[in-house]
C-alpha cells in the first residue's frame, strides 16, 4: 500500500484540487485510490484537531492517532485499493496568520511541521510514503496571508506591521522539505510550485495526478468559485470599515464590508510588501539557522 500526503500550503489551490478529487471519486477508485477527504471524513476531522491541540497554548500533547491509522489503512485495503491518498492544507499546522490570530507571538512558518506529519504517517512504512507539498514564493504566499487575514476581519494593522511580527527568517519552502526529508530518509518528497503550474484546472489537475502516479485522461476538472486576493484599496477600506469610526454599528459594519467585498480586486492595485520586506526574504540566513531548522 502506498500512503500518500498532498500538503498544500495556503493558497496553493487546494480547495479546487480537493473538490475535483471528489468529483472525480469514481475515477480515483478504478484507479485503486482510496481518497480518505471523501472515503473517511470523519479522519480528516479527528487529524485537524489532533494538530490543533499540538498547537494549543499549554495544551497536552494528544498522543499518536496509531488505532486512527490502522483504521484508514483497514478500509483501504477492504476497498481493494493500492493507494491512500489525502489531501489537508492543516496537516503541518496553521499558517503564519492564523497562528497570529489565535494569540501566537512572532509566529514562525509551520514550525511543528515535523511532529505533524509524525503524528500522520506513524506506524506507517516510510519507504511507501510519499509527500506532495505545494509552495509558493515569499512574497506572494505574504501577501496572500495578510488578504485573508484582513478579508476575514482578523487584524487591523498594516501590511508594513503585519510583515514584522512574523519571523520572516524562518520562510523558506526549500528548507521546510529538507526538514521533511530529515524525518526519515525513506520518504520520498517532492515539492512543486504554485506559481509555475500553468494557469487552469485542466493542467493543474493534470500536474497533480501525473505527480502521484496516476492518469488524468479521465478526469473531468470542475471550477468552484474562486476567491482573489484583495487588492490595496480593498484592504484599507476593510481596515477603516471594521475598525475605524464605522465599527460601533455591527450591523452597518457588515453591509459595508459585503459591498466591499463584493467589489473585483483591481489587478492594477496589488498589494505592495514593504521594501525591507523583500531585502530580508532574500538575506542569508544567520550561521546555524539552517541546521536549527533541518533537525
Amino acid at each position: 500500500m502506498q500512503y500518500i500526503y498532498h500538503l498544500g500550503v495556503h493558497k496553493t489551490a487546494s480547495s479546487l484540487l480537493q473538490r475535483n478529487l471528489v468529483e472525480n471519486l469514481d475515477e480515483l477508485r478504478a484507479q485503486g485510490v482510496y481518497y480518505v477527504n471523501a472515503e473517511f471524513p470523519w479522519a480528516i476531522k479527528r487529524q485537524r484537531n489532533i494538530i490543533r491541540q499540538l498547537h494549543a497554548p499549554d495544551g497536552t500533547s494528544p498522543g499518536l492517532p496509531r488505532r486512527l491509522n490502522r483504521r484508514i489503512a483497514n478500509a483501504a485495503e477492504q476497498a481493494g485499493a493500492r493507494i491512500v491518498l489525502q489531501s489537508d492544507s492543516a496537516s503541518i499546522g496553521p499558517a503564519m496568520h492564523e497562528a497570529l490570530a489565535n494569540g501566537v507571538a512572532h509566529p514562525g512558518f509551520y514550525p511543528q511541521a515535523e511532529q505533524c506529519l509524525h503524528t500522520l504517517t506513524v506506524d506507517r512504512p516510510p519507504e511507501d510514503v510519499r509527500v506532495l507539498l505545494y509552495s509558493r514564493t515569499p512574497e506572494t504566499y505574504l501577501t496572500s496571508l495578510y488578504s485573508e487575514m484582513i478579508r476575514e476581519g482578523w487584524s487591523n494593522v498594516d501590511i508594513d506591521t503585519f510583515c514584522q511580527t512574523l519571523d520572516l527568517a524562518s520562510l523558506d519552502f526549500d528548507t521546510l522539505k529538507t526538514r521533511i526529508e530529515g524525518m526519515r530518509p525513506e520518504f520520498h518528497v517532492v515539492m512543486r510550485q504554485y506559481e509555475r503550474i500553468k494557469l487552469g484546472a485542466d493542467t493543474f489537475i493534470s500536474t497533480f495526478m501525473r505527480d502521484i502516479g496516476l492518469d488524468a485522461k479521465y478526469i473531468q476538472p470542475v471550477l468552484p468559485p474562486h476567491q482573489p486576493d484583495l487588492d490595496a484599496a480593498q484592504a484599507e477600506a476593510l481596515r477603516h470599515v471594521s475598525f475605524g469610526d464605522t465599527s460601533r454599528n455591527p450591523r452597518h459594519v457588515k453591509r459595508l464590508r459585503n459591498r466591499i467585498l463584493k467589489q473585483a480586486p483591481n489587478p492594477a492595485d496589488p498589494l505592495a510588501l514593504p521594501d525591507w520586506v523583500h531585502e530580508a526574504l532574500h538575506a542569508p540566513a544567520a550561521p546555524g539557522y539552517r541546521a536549527h531548522a533541518a533537525s
